[in-house]
């Protein structure tokens, strides 16, 4: 069955916004990542320092040798966590996406499969859902329209569908995690 140009578009749309709500969110989870490495990284110097200032209060009873102990040890630890702080955002780095969104709504239209009008009502179903703003009841009525989208034979292995489902997963994780909204 052929399918409108009206409809191509439409789905287009909607891939569109799904790979861009899945940029925003790999976006988010890499800011977290970064600044989980540098609250990390600030802790360990705070604790070199104050164990510096401790040999610099110490270095009446016990001599110089042990501020510079002290001054030896916060360069070593502080070399070494800039080290690992640096290897932990390169391997941040990898893991973000290297498709763009346009690659990736041209990669999700060539892949779509022949589609029938019970398909495509589906479909439709789905991109007015994933539309809304995500609340836990519209995240439970996408996952029940991608979980009867995903039974139907012709749809089943599209890789875009995966991708709506890693979103979803995604959103619903966040939604549960996120501190209320007033």
């Amino acid at each position: 069955m052929s399918l409108d140009p009206a409809y191509l578009n439409d789905l287009a749309t909607c891939a569109r916004r799904v790979y861009e709500l899945h940029d925003d969110l790999a976006q988010r989870q890499a800011r977290r990542t970064v600044d989980l490495i540098f609250a990390r990284d600030k802790r360990v110097v705070i604790g070199l320092t104050g164990q510096l200032m401790a040999s610099i209060a110490l270095s009446l009873w016990l001599g110089a040798g042990v501020v510079l102990a002290g001054l030896a040890v916060l360069y070593v630890g502080a070399l070494s966590s800039a080290a690992w702080s640096i290897t932990r955002m390169q391997q941040a780095q990898a893991r973000e996406r290297t498709e763009s969104i346009d690659q990736a709504v041209r990669r999700a239209m060539a892949t779509c499969p022949p589609l029938d009008s019970g398909a495509q009502a589906l479909l439709i179903r789905l991109a007015n859902l994933l539309a809304i703003p995500p609340t836990p009841r519209s995240l439970a009525m996408v996952q029940a329209t991608l979980g009867e989208t995903l039974d139907r034979p012709e749809l089943h292995g599209w890789p875009f569908l995966d991708d709506v489902t890693a979103l979803v997963d995604a959103q619903n994780g966040r939604m549960l995690t996120a501190p209320p909204s007033f």
